[in-house]
């Protein structure tokens, strides 16, 4: 889940997994217990005993002495079996429990891992490799990858939980490269290999900036849209006939309603929206519909 979601998201998603369980930080540990959950409160870094004291119920799991005395019948899984529900982003409706089979992420995984492990030469040792996680694990992309693929290669990941930043991530690299100077800049982030990048498009500008400045460093794109946000999220409404809905009531609506990324930035008022035949809701077509000097949808 989320940990970004609203109330009702969370609750929403919540009763339609049928979830009993939540481990999670501390931070959203009240809004999920009174959803009804059992909470087990997961301390930011594991390898701190003493922190990890301060959460009694996960210390039990991880470090408990009676591990032996608690008999456990591992269920019989197939492949088929549902192995997790990931949530879809809710874009354009409701967001939508998406089922994924353990067949589904093991080969999901295989491809990953066979990916990864031919760009090692044989003379690399894989498991001082490290990968910096700032995809999020209720991604697919991000749970296939760094929560299950580079795991079983042995390598060892570093979890970004916050990135604070406003412009993305490889802008803000090729910044910091520039402002500590030149040649110097580079060589204190010698210790980066590889950058991948296909979530979300990149202008040419900050791919053409990250390149010029690590010219050393193997860069794959998905894709090559606002510098600072990416992409920014937009309403387009068909308003009722005699209808006195305004710009500034459907922007100060939808934050209680959504996570804090999917708040509206733009509205645009429309006639109709485009639908297919199936009456699915056209976005690449939304995207004609925006004016000539607004931002991208």
């Amino acid at each position: 889940m989320n940990p970004l979601s609203s109330f009702s998201e969370a609750k929403k998603q919540t009763l339609s997994s049928h979830a009993k369980l939540a481990f999670t930080l501390p931070g959203n540990a009240e809004k999920l217990s009174s959803l009804g959950l059992k909470i087990i409160q997961v301390p930011t870094n594991i390898l701190i005993r003493e922190e990890t004291q301060n959460f009694p119920e996960f210390s039990n799991l991880i470090f408990g002495k009676n591990h032996e005395k608690t008999p456990f019948l591992p269920p019989k899984i197939n492949q088929d079996d549902t192995a997790a529900i990931l949530y879809s982003s809710g874009t354009s409706g409701a967001s939508k429990g998406v089922m994924l089979t353990h067949r589904n992420l093991i080969a999901t995984v295989e491809l990953f891992v066979r990916f990864e492990a031919s760009q090692y030469n044989e003379n690399m040792d894989h498991e001082k490799n490290v990968y910096l996680a700032v995809m999020p694990m209720f991604h697919i992309y991000g749970l296939a990858l760094f929560g299950v693929g580079l795991i079983s290669l042995g390598t060892n990941i570093v979890v970004m939980t916050h990135f604070p930043l406003v412009p993305p991530i490889l802008g803000a690299l090729t910044a910091k490269a520039k402002s500590l100077g030149g040649v110097f800049g580079v060589s204190q982030l010698c210790s980066l290999k590889q950058v991948s990048c296909g979530a979300a498009p990149l202008t040419t500008k900050i791919l053409a900036d990250f390149l010029h400045t690590f010219p050393t460093v193997d860069f794959y794109s998905g894709n090559v849209a606002d510098d600072k946000a990416g992409e920014i999220p937009v309403a387009f409404v068909v308003k009722k006939p005699g209808s006195l809905l305004s710009r500034n009531d459907i922007v100060k609506y939808v934050p209680d309603m959504v996570a804090p990324h999917k708040k509206v930035r733009e509205v645009v008022f429309v006639k109709s929206i485009p639908k297919s035949v199936a009456g699915k809701v056209l976005r690449r077509n939304l995207k004609n519909l925006l004016p000539s000097n607004s931002s991208k949808l």
